[in-house]
């Protein structure tokens, strides 16, 4: 898969260093496009050499300036394209310019989800259907654990922490590419049918910033007039290593503190030793004891369940079978089978802002503390509008500690006093940080060394 991020200017921020380095070790899945824009004629080029940066060692990073003439001709191009877009005259063409550089977009945010299709050519495998967007103030984990399998049999695969709102998340949202109807899904939305809405706003017009929650009111909403009623998609959960979504919205937990090292990202008490932390990492990576959050529908001791662990059912059929065979009991809830059920997506009486108010209520078992269950929720093409379903499974992973794909550093790059150590996380090398201190220290016999430290009010060490 095929991380397209996008970069203005020439500043590096030493958050975009480990996120680069953890894009290199994940080579062997991912390939990383990094666009330098350049919104002004005086800007520089990223010169990742001078800032002490190797991204040759892993061979998967692309690093492409563009200069926003640039920039803004692909979008049009695309907007305007026969197979995709509206098909323009030339006349249709010049409007559509002409509008399209009156749209303020300082973060890079506009027609985001249209970046595969407007940059493929751009790949470094053109072939592979996969791309995605991330925040580049991220540790990325293994991404070999991300579920390629699912995503092939949808639109778009997103994720979901249970709570009401559902959206395309900032921090990864993924796209297929070999899906026929996600190129020009964005036609549908009322305010962007022909290059006259666009241009002549006859039918209202896309925000200012029409960025990820705008587009999400429309890519998994299946109504008959926004996008969604052309797409599937998938909602998983247990993706976040993030501050904002450990435990409550907006709540930093300070009982509980993150640990990388090399490609592992673990979220454990902080009560851990560092001893206990070098036990928790050794059993995860000699033996992965969970599987993301219900990805592949792996779950369940039924007759149902082999189905999808067959490896020649990889297409809408497998999916088609097991949610026959589960809708069978959606009135009732085995720990050991797990459950199918519909829900219908509400998009009202949701505390969400206008543009973003799509809601599924959570279940019940999924809200206990600790929960019972996890959920992965999926939309098929041939659902009716405004129905998901919803996959229920067990929670069997102990509680001592949750795995992430990525940690996002949201929180602790707003801090004053944070800082990241000043040398790449390695396989021995351990950093461990929540939003009040931060450190790094050496597994194995040495461990007790004190590499890098920093809280409020104390300067690093070593």
């Amino acid at each position: 898969m095929t991380i397209i991020g996008v970069w203005n200017a020439d500043k590096v921020p030493t958050y975009l260093r480990h996120f680069l380095y953890s894009m290199q070790l994940n080579a062997d899945v991912l390939d990383l496009l990094l666009i330098n824009r350049l919104q002004s004629e005086t800007d520089a080029c990223l010169d990742l050499e001078a800032a002490g940066i190797d991204v040759t060692w892993g061979g998967n990073v692309k690093l492409y300036c563009m200069q926003d003439k640039e920039w803004k001709r692909r979008h049009v191009d695309f907007l305007c394209s026969e197979k995709y877009g509206w098909n323009c005259n030339m006349t249709e063409y010049a409007e559509v310019t002409q509008e399209y550089g009156t749209r303020e977009d300082a973060k890079n945010f506009n027609w985001r989800p249209l970046r595969g299709h407007v940059f493929q050519d751009l790949l470094q495998h053109p072939d592979y259907p996969f791309w995605a967007w991330m925040d580049l103030d991220t540790f990325a984990g293994d991404f070999r654990r991300y579920p390629f399998n699912f995503l092939s049999q949808l639109s778009l695969l997103t994720s979901n922490n249970e709570p009401p709102l559902v959206y395309m998340g900032g921090q990864l949202t993924a796209f297929n590419l070999d899906d026929a109807d996600l190129g020009s899904a964005w036609k549908k939305f009322p305010a962007l049918q022909t290059p006259a809405h666009f241009t002549k706003n006859l039918a209202g017009r896309m925000p200012e910033s029409s960025e990820e929650r705008y587009w999400s009111y429309g890519y998994l909403q299946s109504t008959d007039n926004l996008p969604g009623s052309q797409l599937s998609y998938g909602f998983y959960s247990d993706l976040h290593g993030d501050d904002i979504f450990d435990d409550q919205w907006e709540k930093k937990n300070a009982t509980q503190t993150y640990v990388i090292s090399g490609r592992d990202i673990l979220l454990v008490p902080t009560s851990y030793s560092r001893a206990d932390i070098e036990i928790v990492i050794a059993s995860e990576r000699k033996e992965a004891i969970d599987d993301l959050g219900g990805m592949g529908w792996t779950s369940g001791e039924d007759g149902s369940s082999y189905l999808v662990q067959d490896p020649t059912l990889t297409s809408f059929d497998a999916l088609q079978l097991v949610v026959s065979a589960q809708n069978k009991k959606h009135d009732a809830f085995d720990l050991h089978q797990g459950l199918m059920e519909s829900q219908i997506l509400r998009t009202d009486n949701c505390s969400a802002t206008p543009h973003w108010r799509i809601c599924v209520e959570p279940n019940l078992h999924t809200v206990m503390k600790p929960p019972m269950s996890r959920a992965t929720l999926i939309r098929l093409k041939d659902q009716q509008p405004g129905h998901i379903l919803r996959r229920l499974e067990k929670d069997h992973r102990p509680r001592a500690y949750e795995r992430k794909l990525l940690k996002h550093s949201l929180w602790s790059k707003r801090l004053r006093w944070y800082g990241f150590p000043p040398f790449e996380i390695t396989e021995n090398l351990v950093l461990r940080l929540n939003f009040d201190s931060v450190e790094v220290f050496r597994m194995g016999s040495t461990r007790d060394e004190t590499l890098f430290y920093r809280k409020e009010g104390q300067a690093s060490i070593g």
